[in-house]
């Protein structure tokens, strides 16, 4: 067992593991809250089995966000990029910039993980198959929209920064 979580990296905690547990157990809830028959279990007896679901939940997530959410944001000038030698040469001269990135990777992937969440409540809802009161649904919904607008506005910091990090050292190295 301990093999296994020996495994993970700060990477794999913080950008797979971290949000596919949460976005997880909130799909669960969700699933398990419909008058349809679904026989998928987030959860299961066995913790290694979990961890897979989670970490995998995870990963498909931050694919999609790489995808969808980064590419855009870029586009619209919303997130600004720097070149991918300079990252290199960055991380090199700052550690810290490596964790930096796990974490902005995270706020992505939760990004993503919301939206998904926040779409299957709504359609779920329109379609009447939801087995929630009118009240939970919108205190749910509410904090679900609070938590998708707070992690996008700290995504946007966070790269941001990590960009202006990462350009202060370029500049920096070429001045020398």
């Amino acid at each position: 067992m301990e093999h296994v979580f020996g495994k993970f990296n700060y990477y794999d905690l913080f950008g797979h593991l971290l949000p596919g547990v949460i976005i997880g157990l909130l799909l669960n809830y969700i699933i398990t809250s419909t008058t349809l028959e679904i026989n998928i279990k987030f959860i299961t007896d066995s913790v290694v089995i979990n961890l897979f679901i989670f970490y995998f939940i995870g990963l498909v997530l931050n694919r999609v966000s790489a995808v969808l959410i980064e590419p855009p944001l870029i586009k619209l000038n919303v997130l600004h990029k720097c070149p991918y030698h300079q990252i290199i040469k960055a991380e090199k001269e700052d550690h810290k910039l490596v964790q930096l990135q796990a974490v902005i990777i995270s706020y992505r992937t939760f990004i993503a993980g919301f939206s998904l969440v926040i779409l299957l409540l709504i359609i779920l809802f329109i379609f009447g198959i939801l087995n929630i009161n009118i009240t939970e649904f919108f205190i749910l919904l509410i904090s679900l929209l609070l938590l998708n607008t707070v992690f996008f506005i700290s995504y946007k910091k966070q790269f941001n920064g990590y960009t202006a990090r990462v350009m202060y050292y370029a500049e920096n190295s070429q001045n020398q």
